[in-house]
């Protein structure tokens, strides 16, 4: 599903292609699987994305630059597996639809439709 959107939400979670539009952009599954990549960052870290970036404006910057690098194991109390940061980066993807869908997430993680209803 695609939604027509003006410019908000949470940057820090934002995926590039939503600060690359100019006027509008339209809200995507696929932008969707981006910030869930940030949020399982951020539940392995306990901290926000980007969050040594001193502001909003600049934190726009640096997502047009690239993902985040991975934690150190201190960062993430060692339990940031390869599995996990490997599902981040492919949910990082630059390219839009070139990104998971959620439901192939799942199946990578051995979680069912039925597991989550």
């Amino acid at each position: 599903m695609t939604v027509p959107s003006h410019r908000g939400g949470s940057v820090n979670w934002m995926p590039p292609e939503y600060i690359d539009e100019i006027e509008e952009c339209a809200i995507t599954a696929e932008g969707d699987v981006w910030s869930f990549g940030m949020t399982v960052l951020e539940l392995f870290t306990g901290k926000p994305p980007f969050h040594n970036v001193k502001n909003q404006f600049n934190v726009r910057f640096r997502i047009l630059r690239g993902p985040p690098e991975r934690p150190s194991e201190v960062d993430t109390c060692s339990r940031l597996t390869n599995r996990w940061w490997d599902i981040c980066r492919a949910c990082w993807n630059r390219n839009p639809l070139a990104r998971p869908k959620m439901s192939d997430i799942l199946l990578h993680l051995g979680i069912q439709g039925s597991d989550i209803n």
